[in-house]
């Protein structure tokens, strides 16, 4: 699961108390906070970059008049005659410049909203196409509708893909996440290069508790590394495809790290579809291009996240924080309740990215202090 450490600059909550939130991507060593621009990262756009010309209104009714943004269908069939194992590896992370997708089928405003908005509240309305990305409207509404994170060598998520057929169109592969606990060379003395060069040669340990069926610890009790034939992560979709070049995964959830250290956030996404574009590069390393990862986050795991981020502390920085996520809750947490009158009880969340292959190193489990006490917080 991506993580974020305090550096990350909650710049902004002025308009709220004149408080400044401080975090930080523990998978990011630096952030990059653009300037607001009109129409940037609020899924009002027809236009979502690497996907517009895949998207398709699967199959949806003349009748409904929402041209509702999905991710492309699976294909008849495929084009390619390889068998390929890659390790890809995230070098980016974006709020406000992913690819938000209809997640609930309905475009709230001027439809009504899947589920009932907290006591008091309006609903939110979506993209022009039903995009849900409530997540960016919080960063906003602080004043940094786009926000760029940069990789570093202490975490990373990896995305596994097998049985690839190398084509534009693969009806069906298997890709799986695993969290990294970092880059080889930083967990492992002498091991390798400690910085992150992005050219295909990182090598990134694999946290075994997010690696399916015990395989984790069969990895470190073998001293091997993980490669796409013996590395599978538990959160896995074996029906995964490529359609005219662009990869289509779903998964019930992102992988959470064990132990969640305090001061750490994770993006605890439920419901993901992730789709990118896969590029072969000319150095025969492969890419991940034009990535969106969108998803459900339930507001009651949202709230702890920034609870443990502030030190395990109800801060003023937590207060203010509170009304904001309140605002823009817009989904509920399981999609088989949308549109049956359910309560909203998470914020959509479209995040960009982009990916380079990768080679899989070392079990490496992190051994952290006790974590926060729980906060079962909730909007009113």
């Amino acid at each position: 699961m991506i993580r974020l450490r305090r550096r990350l600059l909650w710049a902004g909550l002025a308009l709220l108390t004149g408080a400044v939130l401080a975090a930080a991507c523990s998978i990011y060593d630096s952030s990059l906070l653009l300037p607001a621009s009109d129409g940037g990262g609020d899924g009002s756009s027809d236009a979502s970059p690497g996907l517009d010309s895949a998207s398709t209104d699967g199959g949806a009714e003349a009748s409904d008049p929402c041209n509702h943004m999905l991710p492309p269908e699976r294909p008849d069939g495929g084009d390619g005659t390889d068998d390929i194992g890659l390790i890809f590896a995230f070098n980016s992370l974006d709020v406000g410049l992913g690819v938000p997708l209809d997640l609930d089928r309905t475009c709230t405003c001027p439809a009504p909203s899947s589920c009932i908005p907290p006591e008091g509240g309006a609903p939110v309305c979506d993209g022009t196409r039903g995009q849900d990305d409530s997540f960016t409207k919080v960063f906003t509404d602080v004043g940094f509708p786009k926000a760029s994170f940069s990789t570093g060598a202490l975490y990373n998520m990896l995305l596994i893909l097998k049985n690839y057929n190398g084509g534009m169109n693969d009806d069906q592969v298997t890709a799986s996440f695993v969290l990294s606990s970092g880059r080889e060379g930083v967990r492992f003395p002498d091991a390798g290069p400690t910085d992150v060069a992005q050219d295909g040669t990182d090598e990134w340990t694999v946290d075994p508790d997010t690696l399916f069926g015990g395989t984790g610890q069969n990895l470190i009790d073998s001293n091997s590394k993980c490669d796409p034939g013996n590395c599978l992560g538990d959160k896995r979709d074996g029906n995964a495809f490529v359609r005219d070049g662009v990869l289509v995964v779903t998964l019930d959830s992102l992988p959470s790290p064990s132990p969640i250290e305090p001061g750490r956030v994770v993006f605890d996404l439920k419901s993901v579809v992730i789709t990118a574009r896969i590029v072969a590069n000319s150095n025969g390393t492969h890419s991940l291009l034009d990535g969106g990862l969108t998803g459900r986050w339930p507001i009651t795991p949202l709230f702890h996240n920034v609870f443990r981020l502030n030190g395990c502390m109800n801060s003023a920085n937590y207060q203010a924080f509170h009304p904001l996520v309140c605002k823009y809750v817009d989904i509920a947490s399981d999609p088989s309740l949308d549109n049956k009158g359910a309560a909203c009880d998470s914020v959509s969340a479209a995040l960009g990215f982009s990916a380079i292959t990768a080679k899989g190193g070392h079990g490496y489990r992190i051994v952290s202090d006790a974590g926060c006490d729980y906060v079962n917080d909730t909007c009113p």
